[in-house]
């Protein structure tokens, strides 16, 4: 890559590098890692400080053996059997990462990680550390350890505990409108808010699968109607599985009568089932004064910013995983470099937003610029770099990136797979 990329050329190395160097490149950034973070969360937001740092984690493959923070633990990509390190990933209110913490695979307990998180937050100014959670969370009881630790949650009720709730007289379908409204019990304070266009989604949803289900009743019924030998008790299995699949079970179940199936609606438990399509029932201990109804229901939005940096880190360009570095400083080097490049990579997709393409559709054709070797009787040779055509001269635009006309010619030793291991023994 240093080969076609120019880089000894851009970054001035006329040594070349090696392995080494670059091991000893991420052990100074792990080193450097707060200044590094400060500075760039001033470049962005100037001396305005996030007044709101939501926080999330991830697990992410490390390849080989011997490896820092590699161990046993749950694996959230489904890959049993496979060491792994855990990522924490601190972000503003607009989902734009502000710093990383590399822990070990196993689920640290929260006595563990949380002061180091606290000092995190504190560089940048956020006494305030809000965990968004699933709504898992409100069943596991991490809401309580969460407050212990001197953290806050943003997380919704589960559907069950809503409907509970509606039971039993502590929330209303009334509040549920297109307007946030609030609850507050005892400082656990609720968020209540209806979204028609997904309430609509919801019941699209719910009717196309009643529709599946009909053709797999249709489907049941004409094999025992056309092969004698097929057995009622196999079909009916077959259709079970299909409502618990999906599943619909609370308000759609079938029946057989002689050799046909038949499918029965509970119109009644489908209403029931229906009564809190598209409501969000949100929950938080953050203090009112620090964050009004509204900003909490669009700070729980705006953890999809979260979960689409770590896709950005995990996939795209990025490749976050598996991770082959080893030491602990590399591996923490690693981690900030990747933070840094997915910032790179929001900032080309703001900037390149108004063109309809994204970042890779933008990148590509950017890797058609070229530099022209130019070799001159008496002057030392050098690179000159041609005008970027059309697309590419617009997508550089966007960014506000200028292209030298010239590059001094500097062919630093760049240390390839090829030559890396006669390096080795010499």
């Amino acid at each position: 890559m240093a080969q076609t990329h120019a880089a000894c050329e851009l970054l001035g190395f006329t040594r070349g590098f090696d392995e080494n160097d670059l091991d000893d490149n991420l052990a100074w950034l792990a080193a450097h890692q707060a200044p590094i973070e400060r500075r760039v969360l001033t470049a962005r937001r100037g001396h305005h400080q996030p007044g709101l740092l939501l926080y999330d984690g991830t697990s992410r493959d490390l390849a080989g053996r011997c490896k820092a923070f590699a161990a046993f633990g749950y694996n959230r990509d489904g890959k049993a059997g496979t060491r792994q390190g855990v990522v924490g990933l601190l972000c503003d209110e607009e989902g734009a990462p502000v710093s990383t913490e590399v822990l070990t695979g196993h689920p640290p307990a929260l006595a563990t990680f949380a002061p180091q998180s606290r000092t995190v937050a504190r560089r940048f100014g956020g006494e305030r550390v809000t965990f968004g959670g699933d709504r898992g969370m409100s069943k596991s009881g991490q809401s309580t350890a969460l407050a212990q630790a001197g953290f806050h949650d943003i997380t919704a009720w589960t559907q069950p505990q809503s409907n509970r709730f509606l039971t039993q007289g502590l929330l209303q379908l009334a509040w549920c409108a297109d307007q946030v409204y609030e609850v507050d019990d005892a400082g656990r304070r609720s968020i209540l808010r209806r979204h028609p266009q997904r309430a609509a989604e919801i019941a699209t949803g719910r009717q196309d699968k009643q529709h599946t289900l009909e053709r797999c009743v249709g489907k049941q019924k004409a094999d025992l109607h056309t092969q004698p030998r097929a057995q009622v008790a196999v079909a009916l299995r077959e259709v079970q599985l299909k409502l618990a699949r999906l599943p619909v079970e609370a308000w759609l179940r079938v029946e057989a009568e002689g050799r046909t199936l038949r499918l029965r609606l509970d119109e009644t438990a489908q209403r029931e089932a229906a009564r809190l399509d598209g409501g969000d029932v949100l929950k938080t201990d953050l203090p009112r004064p620090v964050a009004a109804a509204q900003v909490v229901h669009d700070r729980s939005k705006d953890l999809a910013w979260v979960a689409q940096a770590f896709r950005t880190c995990k996939t795209t360009s990025l490749a976050w995983r598996p991770w082959f570095v080893r030491t602990e400083a590399s591996t923490r080097g690693h981690a900030l470099v990747v933070r840094l490049a997915s910032l790179i990579i929001r900032a080309l997709r703001q900037a390149w937003g108004h063109l309809n393409l994204t970042v890779e559709e933008g990148v590509a054709p950017l890797a058609t610029l070229c530099a022209l070797e130019v070799r001159v009787p008496g002057p030392e040779p050098f690179c000159r770099v041609p005008k970027p055509r059309g697309p590419s001269q617009r997508f550089l635009e966007a960014v506000g990136v200028q292209l030298p006309d010239v590059l001094p010619q500097r062919k630093g030793d760049v240390v390839t797979r090829t030559k890396r291991p006669k390096r080795r023994k010499l």
